[in-house]
């Protein structure tokens, strides 16, 4: 399931993951441990929003509504990131 990140595959298979004892942070600890950068977020944003507007031309409204919405969430990531002190805590 994680090809790329082996600790994460492993975590993922181990007995830690039962509904039971579900304890993610331990079992995920290491996994995703990169820094967050506002303009990752803004660029997917920025994409997001010219497949609206290529949408929006070709009179596919649902397509259109959906990556605007997409957009606007993305872009609102980035300036939460940016503009305050908004950030994960392992991260």
């Amino acid at each position: 399931m994680f090809p790329f990140v082996p600790m994460c595959r492993e975590a993922y298979a181990s007995k830690s993951m039962t509904t039971r004892s579900v304890n993610l942070d331990a079992a995920f600890s290491g996994c995703y441990k990169h820094n967050v950068d506002w303009r990752d977020y803004w660029a997917k944003a920025k994409e997001n929003l010219e497949m609206a507007l290529l949408a929006y031309e070709r009179k596919k409204n649902n397509v259109c509504a959906s990556r605007a919405y997409y957009a606007v969430f993305l872009a609102s990531i980035a300036a939460l990131i940016k503009l305050t002190d908004l950030r994960a805590r392992d991260n």
